[in-house]
């Protein structure tokens, strides 16, 4: 055990802060929820019934406490393993092999100890809550060979940056941080790149979209906003969830579109169609890059403070380490920021939100209609048991989209319809 010192005791504060400005969002959510429990929006009329609400409740509550208990678990591992003194211990053992040796050697344990307590969480999270509620599709083998795959390529891919980032530190000075920021942005564009040919394929399967006239439509579509279109794939997401979505990989002009085939079950053609204005409305509204340059400020600010943090004395000190060691530095820096991101996270969902307004609405101009797209939202909200009352502080913590019913409104969709095949979707 290492001495309680002053800045151990502010950071367990700014955990504790975290973990109960959490807890009170959820609360407050659970709480929503339970209030509204059987009384379905206007807008989800003859979408949503009763049973619906239900399953939909038993759902958002499940995950969310599952959540909870996952989070507070990470978060008293972290501070036992830090109030422990293992860590110091282990520095000290380390310490004569090397700088980048030594923190691939320290990360890595870490990192290692953080898996395995995580894996039976994630374990739970698909065989307990997603299979309970009627969403997951894995198998054992899936799982297991997605999370070794994912463990592998992961540990590969942050030795690397590591092993840059303690070179910089090494070879740059006390000017490290503007240059470990410039990698980082490196590291990001070129996994941006990665993605889709090399990264994704490791865990599915993409065929084209063997619908010729869903592909025709989709290319008109993209001609029309100026956007030429070098894929259209359907990917295999049903062999892992029954949750539906669809994205644009590539950069510049030249794009590829993977829709789930979950997705091309659920929806037809204008449902898709519309899903895909959406995520049109993105790239012409240039929501990515502007994403990327907030990701990129607020990392140059991150670094920053890493950069000050490293060269005090008292950072080490105050966790028990007796001697500093840049890799040292890089993990105490970067758990004391960390410690900041729920009270800063408001911010950049906020933006998000807005991004998602205005792809919105250039989805309803690009179509000429809203009628796709509300539809396949009201589908989405139905298949994916969405939250119908989330909290407004857990929405300003959490969402990265605006809440549905608002969403609804927005688009100019919010009066109740009636259909037979809404009818009979509600009672098969």
């Amino acid at each position: 055990m290492i001495d309680a010192t002053p800045l151990l005791w502010i950071y367990i504060g700014l955990i504790a802060a975290g973990q109960g400005l959490e807890i009170l969002a959820e609360q407050l959510n659970a709480y929503r929820i339970s209030r509204m429990r059987g009384r379905p929006p206007e807008a989800l009329a003859g979408w949503i019934g009763a049973a619906d609400l239900d399953r939909i409740e038993r759902y958002s509550l499940d995950k969310m406490r599952f959540g909870r208990i996952r989070s507070a678990a990470g978060a008293a591992i972290l501070v036992v393993l830090l109030w422990s003194g293992v860590l110091p211990w282990l520095v000290d053992r380390i310490a004569g092999w090397g700088n980048i040796s030594a923190g691939l050697v320290f990360f890595g344990a870490v990192g290692a100890l953080f898996f395995a307590a995580d894996l039976p969480f994630d374990y739970a999270a698909v065989f307990s809550v997603e299979q309970k509620h009627g969403f997951n599709t894995r198998t054992l083998h899936t799982w297991v060979a997605d999370t070794v795959k994912g463990a592998v390529l992961s540990a590969t891919i942050f030795a690397a940056l590591l092993a840059a980032l303690l070179l910089v530190i090494r070879l740059a000075g006390p000017a490290w941080w503007i240059w470990a920021w410039s990698v980082v942005i490196a590291f990001q564009a070129a996994l941006v790149l990665a993605y889709p040919s090399l990264i994704a394929p490791i865990f599915n399967t993409f065929t084209p979209v063997e619908d010729p006239e869903l592909r025709r439509r989709i290319l008109d579509m993209a001609e029309q906003a100026g956007i030429r279109i070098r894929r259209i794939d359907q990917m295999d997401a049903s062999l892992r969830t029954r949750h539906t979505n669809a994205y644009f990989a590539g950069l510049g002009k030249t794009r590829r579109i993977v829709l789930f085939d979950s997705l091309l079950a659920a929806h037809d053609h204008d449902e898709v169609l519309s899903i895909l204005a959406h995520e049109i409305g993105h790239l012409k509204r240039r929501h990515i890059p502007k994403q990327q340059a907030l990701s990129a400020a607020a990392g140059f600010a991150a670094f920053a403070a890493a950069g000050v943090l490293i060269a005090w004395p008292g950072l080490y000190a105050g966790f028990g380490f007796s001697r500093p060691a840049p890799y040292v530095g890089l993990f105490l820096s970067g758990l004391l920021l960390q410690s900041l991101s729920v009270f800063l996270s408001p911010a950049a969902a906020a933006v998000s939100r807005r991004f998602e307004r205005e792809a919105d609405r250039y989805a309803l101009a690009l179509t000429g209609s809203s009628k796709g797209l509300c539809r396949a939202l009201k589908k989405m909200a139905r298949d994916n048991l969405t939250n119908l009352f989330p909290h407004p502080l857990y929405v300003a913590l959490h969402y990265s989209h605006p809440p549905i019913i608002e969403r609804l409104d927005h688009l100019g969709c919010g009066k109740p319809e009636n259909s037979d095949e809404k009818m009979s979707k509600l009672n098969p």
